[in-house]
């Protein structure tokens, strides 16, 4: 079975949040979000402390106070807007002109006996199947997962029909290895 289609910028970016909320899954990184939040809470908190303080007794807060209470405010909205940029970043790193021009053509998936294989431009890539860790069935795309932060996906608007759809999902899990379905 083969399927050929071209992707767009939001098939992109759906896919790549998709992917992102499966490696946030996995504890070490659940650990890691829990922590930066509560350490963002706490300093906002300190901070509106601070500031309520101030505010409320006017000219019994000390200067040193109020000036730790709004560095800790300023920091935390830094430190947001850091990660933030980091993530754009990389993300935008994909849309360059030749990285955007080499994703944006079409791509064709064919389903091999040994292998899945996938043709962009004149690149051509296999994927043996007892490689492949999970596969998944959203209902706008198929994901076929080679690690957990790695995954081919195939938006649901490509194929023919919802029987099409339901096709080539049956035919790619039947011949997995390691599906978790």
């Amino acid at each position: 079975m083969e399927i050929t289609y071209k992707p767009t910028y939001s098939d992109f970016c759906e896919a790549t949040k998709y992917i992102e909320r499966q490696v946030v899954r996995s504890t070490k990184w659940r650990y890691l979000r829990v922590l930066s939040k509560i350490i963002l809470v706490t300093l906002f908190a300190l901070g509106l402390m601070s500031i309520i303080r101030y505010y409320e007794k006017f000219s019994f807060i000390s200067h040193q106070e109020l000036t730790e209470g709004l560095l800790a405010i300023e920091f935390g909205i830094i430190i947001f807007f850091i990660i933030s940029r980091i993530y754009h970043k990389k993300i935008r790193a994909l849309m360059f002109e030749d990285g955007w021009l080499y994703l944006s053509t079409n791509h064709q998936f064919r389903i091999e006996q040994d292998y899945l294989l996938l043709k962009i431009r004149e690149n051509q890539h296999q994927y043996r199947w007892k490689y492949v860790r999970k596969t998944e069935k959203t209902k706008s795309y198929i994901f076929i997962f080679m690690d957990r932060g790695s995954a081919l996906f195939i938006a649901r608007h490509s194929f023919q029909s919802d029987e099409h759809y339901n096709t080539f999902y049956t035919q790619v899990t039947s011949r997995c290895m390691f599906s978790e379905n």
